[in-house]
């Protein structure tokens, strides 16, 4: 057992949500997740008095590292971990002078030439003798190479990011050989003699510069050490350890051409795709499909294709049954105008009719997530420019529609879904919580009263989900005959929208989540597709979206 500080379950939880990097628009997000995340919830979490114990080591030259700084920093202001210590660990073994590293101090330079650097101030000596460590401390070591004499100071053992120190010339491989994802690690030491082991792994989407990729990848590895570390302070124990893999051989010289020729490449196709939105035209456009079966074993290539009109296209379908016929509203985005609305269409057969525009506002609208409750029919669509939340009631089936409720007031989140699970109800959402503004790596989960909105509470191990791989939504949460069922997207690559995912939910409860995989469709079934990223079925049909060249 480790040894944290006291726990009150049933206690409000004073998590303040700073979970923000430095950087474009992080001040007014991490306002809105403080003001969401220390509303009193005695019902979801636990004390101010359940908190982890934690100790930083870093090598001298970390201490001004862009990623290094903004780990501490979210530790920090993150109200569930206590940040005992920051030391200095001096170390006479040189850094690796791998391809890597070299290639990521070039574009280092570059960066820091245009962001300027930031320092951490506080820094201390690591004493030489670990008995000074509290036993119930995690040693969180950001240089990879902290002697194991140290595990032995702690029951927690010594934690280790796989993107930090000399451990992240693995994650430098995998992006410069063009790996569809880049793996992040949290390991455990335990002491002499002991080999080290995984606690868990996220996998993120690599990014266009291998600066980028890691810094994304950094920042993704601070939410998983930020969910572990609150898991172990509310059971008290690190997990089961699981074998570590090793690493994959060092990239060559040839490595390094094809990553600099992939660069070159994929920067002059955005440009070409932006100049082509420009003109009106429709790069890589969304389109419908709809079929029959079941979602756990339907077959995606007996589909029916669904034409866009001419300079839009149509996404996130969600289909509703009202009085003996199947709709089905969806996102219509239309390049002219640079942002989406939602339209509805009746399903015959195979056949989609146009019935008209649902909702329209003077900002993007997608993922128009429609449901039934106490006789009334409500839709949950996407409104992340709005700054927050909305549902909205039908007034006159399918084409009336008046603002019934808000929540989350200044946190942009994207693909929300509303779901009731065992008389409780659970508002899925992605947020952003790094500097590149990707949605699709977090998932965060709320307890919620219903459609009012009212009372709408996190989930203490939020995020819920971290990677790349799965925690994107790609469509309602339903029951099926494989239980509860939540649709995900699998965004490894260089593509949004790369695959689906059907994830099972095992665990949802006030205090655990848990869920696994059970399918996995990539966008194989049909020729010229590079993406399929939303699925949901209804009365016997299936429909999803697919992504084009």
């Amino acid at each position: 057992m480790l040894r944290f500080l006291p726990r009150k379950i049933g206690a409000a939880l004073p998590y303040s949500g700073e979970l923000k990097w430095l950087g474009s628009n992080s001040a007014g997000r991490s306002s809105a997740l403080r003001d969401i995340y220390s509303k009193d919830d005695g019902a979801i979490s636990a004390s101010s008095q359940d908190l982890v114990q934690l100790a930083i080591v870093m090598s001298p030259d970390q201490e001004v590292q862009e990623g290094v700084v903004r780990l501490v920093a979210a530790l920090r202001k993150d109200d569930r971990i206590s940040v005992r210590g920051l030391y200095r660990a001096e170390s006479s073994v040189s850094a690796s002078q791998c391809l890597g590293r070299r290639t990521l101090r070039i574009e280092r330079r570059v960066r820091a030439q245009v962001a300027g650097r930031e320092t951490l101030p506080g820094v201390e000596k690591l004493p030489d003798d670990p008995e000074g460590l509290e036993a119930g401390t995690v040693l969180l070591d950001l240089t990879g190479r902290l002697p194991d004499h140290y595990a032995a100071a702690t029951t927690a053992g010594i934690w280790r990011l796989s993107v930090f120190g000399e451990e992240k010339s693995a994650a430098l491989d995998a992006i410069l050989c063009g790996a569809v994802s880049v793996p992040c690690d949290l390991t455990c030491a335990r002491g002499p003699g002991m080999p080290p082991g995984r606690i868990a792994r996220t996998l993120v989407q690599p990014k266009l510069t291998l600066e980028r990729s890691l810094r994304f990848a950094q920042e993704k590895a601070a939410q998983l050490l930020l969910h572990w570390l609150v898991r172990v302070g509310r059971t008290g124990q690190v997990p089961e350890l699981t074998p570590v893999q090793t690493c994959p051989p060092e990239p060559g010289y040839s490595d390094i051409g094809r990553y600099a020729t992939r660069v070159a490449g994929e920067a002059r196709q955005r440009l070409a795709h932006a100049l082509r939105r420009r003109a009106g035209g429709a790069p890589r456009p969304f389109s419908l499909r709809i079929g029959q079966g079941r979602v756990e074993d339907f077959d995606p290539a007996a589909m029916t294709e669904v034409p866009n009109p001419p300079g839009q296209y149509r996404a996130d379908p969600f289909l509703f049954d009202h009085e003996g016929a199947l709709h089905c509203f969806h996102e219509v985005y239309d390049y002219r105008l640079g942002r989406g609305h939602v339209e509805v269409g009746r399903i015959d057969g195979t056949r989609y009719v146009g019935l008209g525009t649902a909702l329209t506002r003077p900002y993007h609208l997608s993922f128009p997530c429609v449901f039934r409750h106490e006789g009334e029919i409500y839709m949950l669509p996407e409104t992340h420019q709005a700054g927050r939340i909305e549902i909205w009631r039908c007034t006159e089936f399918p084409l009336k529609w008046t603002l019934h409720a808000t929540a989350l007031e200044g946190l942009p989140s994207v693909d929300p879904v509303l779901a009731r699970h065992e008389g409780r109800w659970w508002l899925f959402v992605n947020v952003s919580n790094d500097s590149l503004g990707d949605f699709s790596s977090e998932l965060h989960l709320f307890s919620t009263d219903g459609p009012a909105l009212r009372d709408v509470r996190p989930h203490p191990l939020n995020p819920v989900v971290v990677g790349s791989d799965t925690a994107r939504g790609a469509g309602r949460v339903f029951m099926s005959d494989a239980g509860l069922i939540r649709p995900a997207q699998d965004n490894l690559g260089r593509v949004y929208g790369r695959g689906l995912c059907l994830m099972q939910i095992t665990k949802l409860n006030a205090a655990e989540y848990a869920e696994r995989r059970i399918r996995h469709l990539l966008p194989d079934f049909a020729p010229g597709l590079i993406g399929c990223h939303h699925i949901d079925s209804c009365a016997g049909r299936v429909v999803i979206d697919v992504r084009h060249r």
